[in-house]
């Protein structure tokens, strides 16, 4: 007995295309297809890098002899983030409609040219039931570059009396060559998107590192449970690493004010964390003894008291 099943990959925040379009605040509501009609046109851009994104995915498909038959459709295009395409459903098709012994021949690959130029022009003119009159619609709205391609992927030719029209729709290689001029813009856009994410990761980081130094001074600094423990008395390093912590945290202006300035916090704890050879003037609450220390030797003085406590933690008890 054999069983077929189906994975879903579950994305959060993710919207299909008619949601996208409609403008939900839930991508839980029931979105009725008939709202595409009463939409303002969308934003070329938006809809090139919709185009471009598609057609990859296409191609991917073929050559994976897949077909993507009728899922070119507004309900099965969803949007991650502001412009990610992904095209949901697929393959679902195949399982339960099986290839005739020719496969999937070049006259179905076709007609999934057909069906992302339908696609388009529904998302194009907001309109579910949009038919080729409303192509010659769109000349006023989009440039004429955008205008051609759709046109093409509707199986217009390229030139030629319209009256006499028969469906010419032209190869898949045809289509992505055609919109190598925007494809190049579209990877210009793709690439400032993802150094933006380096950056932010890149700040990620970088908090991440401040993090672990102030939870290893919290562990290390004032422990109650070690006030009496000649092993673990605050004198010496860690003395040290506690006027590090009052450096900080703690400091305050000439009328005894307390001084909030994240920017030397920031600066502070990254020489830390680098280990830099400065040195900084360390002085105790009551003013009367006073520190000349290099940021190293408090970064070894740190990691040499957390390391310790972490072999007391790790102690069996007797």
């Amino acid at each position: 007995m054999h069983s077929i099943m189906c994975l879903r990959c579950f994305l959060l925040t993710i919207i299909t295309q008619i949601q996208k379009r409609s403008n939900i605040d839930s991508v839980w509501d029931i979105i009725d297809t008939r709202l595409l009609e009463v939409l303002i046109p969308p934003d070329e851009q938006f809809l090139w890098a919709i185009l471009i994104q598609l057609l990859s995915a296409l191609y991917t498909i073929h050559e994976m002899g897949l077909l993507v038959q009728r899922l070119f459709h507004p309900s099965k295009i969803i949007i991650c983030g502001s412009s990610r395409v992904r095209i949901s459903s697929t393959g679902i098709a195949d399982l339960f409609d099986r290839p005739r012994p020719d496969g999937h021949g070049p006259s179905k690959k076709t007609a999934d040219i057909s069906y992302l130029g339908q696609l388009m022009l529904k998302l194009a003119t907001n309109l579910n039931d949009a038919t080729t009159q409303d192509l010659f619609l769109l000349s006023s709205t989009y440039s004429p570059e955008f205008h051609y391609v759709l046109r093409r992927l509707l199986g217009y030719p390229r030139s030629g009396d319209h009256a006499s029209f028969y469906p010419t729709f032209p190869s898949l290689d045809e289509n992505t060559r055609e919109t190598d001029p925007r494809l190049f813009r579209h990877l210009s856009t793709i690439y400032d998107y993802c150094d933006a994410l380096e950056r932010e990761l890149q700040l990620e980081l970088d908090n991440g590192r401040l993090f672990r130094l102030i939870v290893k001074l919290g562990f290390i600094n004032e422990r109650p449970e070690y006030d009496y423990n000649a092993s673990w008395s605050e004198t010496g390093n860690r003395y040290l690493l506690k006027l590090f912590r009052d450096y900080v945290f703690h400091q305050v202006d000439k009328s005894g004010r307390p001084v909030l300035n994240l920017s030397h916090v920031v600066d502070s704890l990254n020489k830390l964390d680098l280990g830099v050879q400065e040195r900084i003037l360390l002085m105790t609450r009551d003013e009367k003894s006073m520190f000349f220390i290099k940021y190293s030797e408090l970064k070894h003085y740190l990691n040499e008291s957390f390391s310790e406590l972490y072999r007391m933690q790790s102690r069996s008890l007797p």
